[in-house]
This record gives structure tokens, sequence and C-alpha cells, in this order.
């Protein structure tokens, strides 16, 4: 598990309004880690109407959980 501490703004950036919301609203709540390797995380979140989505984020933006990393 990780927590995503806040938002890259190129992640962001040309994505449709829904998914700039959705990856907003997991900002500083615990979603799942599917991997970290060479400074990248990969993290999947289900949104409040049910779609899951997986983002890549820098390391530097998440705090692992559970002594993960």
């Amino acid at each position: 598990m990780a927590i995503l501490k806040s938002t890259p703004f190129a992640l962001l950036k040309g994505l449709p309004k829904t998914d700039k919301e959705s990856i907003r609203d997991i900002v500083g709540k615990s979603i799942l880690l599917v991997s970290h390797k060479d400074g990248e995380a990969e993290l999947e979140f289900v949104d409040k109407n049910g779609n899951t989505h997986n983002i890549w984020v820098n390391e530097k933006f998440v705090t692992f959980e559970n002594g993960e990393k």
C-alpha cells in the first residue's frame, strides 16, 4: 500500500477533467502499490464511479506503507 503525497503536474496535463478529479481525490489516501522500480511507482485505485485506474509516478510523490520500498 502507498499514499500519493501530491499530484505531479505532468501526470494531469492533457487528461480529461473526470480523470484529473479522480487522481486528485486519492491524494493523501491509502491505495494499492502494484510495483516500484527505477524510481517509479505504479499505483492502482478505483474511482467513485467504480472505474479502475493505474498511474505511474516518481517515487518522490509517494509514501510507502507497511515497510515497502
